[in-house]
């Protein structure tokens, strides 16, 4: 069932933001950029700071300033114009459309297609779930935690398709946060691995870190030779075969902790990575991948959980989208 909404209604809610310049004159020597602007803008994260500093909007004397520039006293640090991100808030999408497999007063159920990220990095970006969200529901734009993720209770990577929950509700998104938290929500994925796995069950729990360089990939920590950033988080990856083809193994997945790429991770770290994710194959791996899929094969087929307004358990479940289905089609003809 797909619904949108109004393109009227959607433009109604635009939300006009105002950008600032900073000039700023260094009065403490040895310092370090990325500490003075921290030091300065205490209300907003070093890592958002990071960020305008290697986006180039920055500069030391008229000169492109690095976090680790060491300012002298008379310095001159000017910020370009940026948005705090206390202003920042999701815009609608253009044409909001989301395909709805359940929906209550409380929240719904979606079947996110590939391609689609969940929420926005940047208040600017308009095609993610939860711009989409907004705009068929703008009653929503304030529920949740973060302003640039309204009714979003748990993610999926932009190239996974399947099952997501949105929270209509406060009371709706702080329930399911709570089942999260506490691993009561049954997720099920499917999906297609290079290689034949060996064995039938694999209990994978290597934890997981970000990666020391790439912002956008996870490390397995499985020695202390493994180079990572930030804190070392654990997790937990269930994997049971479906059946065996000829170079891929097509399995069921049950992930009881959820972090960022962890079945992508967690599979490449056993030397199995998943068929398209270009990201954690090695070179030898990406040249035996030839199965033209152009994304990751990976779906989030199943979520089981206690609903409390309807006072039961209920279990929501779809089919493999269709490029998947075909690549799966491709291996079973062999």
């Amino acid at each position: 069932m797909s619904i949108g909404y109004s393109l009227f209604s959607v433009r109604s809610m635009r939300k006009t933001v105002t950008e600032k310049r900073h000039q700023l004159v260094v009065e403490i020597p040895s310092v370090r950029l990325d500490q003075y602007l921290k030091d300065h803008f205490k209300d907003i994260s070093r890592a958002y700071l990071q960020m305008m500093i290697e986006s180039q909007k920055v500069t030391v004397n008229d000169q492109i300033g690095k976090k680790g520039t060491l300012l002298k006293k008379g310095d001159v640090v000017k910020i370009a114009s940026f948005v705090h991100p206390s202003d920042r808030m999701v815009q609608p999408a253009d044409l909001p459309s989301l395909e709805v497999v359940y929906e209550s007063d409380n929240y719904l159920i979606i079947d996110k297609p590939a391609g689609l990220p969940t929420h926005p990095n940047d208040f600017e970006d308009r095609n993610c779930v939860a711009n989409h969200f907004i705009g068929i529901y703008p009653d929503s734009i304030q529920v949740g935690e973060d302003p640039l993720r309204p009714g979003i209770v748990h993610r999926l990577d932009s190239d996974t398709s399947g099952l997501l929950i949105l929270a209509k509700s406060q009371e709706a998104f702080s329930y399911f946060r709570q089942q999260f938290n506490e691993r009561k929500i049954d997720k099920t994925y499917h999906a297609l691995t290079l290689g034949e796995l060996r064995f039938d069950e694999y209990d994978i729990q290597t934890p997981l870190a970000h990666h020391h360089q790439n912002p956008r990939k996870m490390v397995a920590v499985t020695s202390d030779k493994v180079a990572y950033r930030s804190t070392i988080r654990e997790a937990q990856t269930l994997v049971f075969v479906k059946k065996r083809f000829q170079h891929t193994t097509y399995i069921e997945v049950k992930t009881k902790t959820g972090r960022m790429h962890q079945v992508r991770v967690h599979l490449a770290s056993i030397g199995f990575p998943l068929v398209g994710d270009k990201l954690y194959q090695d070179q030898k791996q990406r040249n035996k991948d030839t199965f033209g899929l152009r994304r990751h094969f990976l779906h989030a087929s199943t979520l089981k959980f206690e609903d409390p307004w309807r006072k039961e358990t209920v279990t929501y479940q779809i089919e493999l989208p269709e490029d998947l289905n075909d690549c799966l089609k491709i291996q079973e003809a062999k």
